[in-house]
């Protein structure tokens, strides 16, 4: 199961750097506008999500567009 939240607005930050922006150039239509949903949430809510366990043993808690 994947959640996403796009703002169509303009390009994220991350779209900028040539190696994402070549390895998801396939994709660009949502992997460019892409932003971290932490960021939508309450200062609370966001350090309650943070502070749970990455999902999977590959991935873990990095992530392209939550800092």
């Amino acid at each position: 199961m994947d959640f996403g939240v796009y703002d169509l607005r303009a390009p994220n930050a991350v779209s900028h750097q040539t190696t994402f922006a070549q390895k998801h150039a396939d994709s660009k239509e949502m992997a460019f506008y892409a932003v971290c949903w932490l960021d939508w949430l309450s200062s609370n809510d966001k350090l309650k999500f943070k502070l749970l366990p990455g999902a999977d043993g590959i991935a873990g808690k990095t992530s392209d567009y939550c800092y």
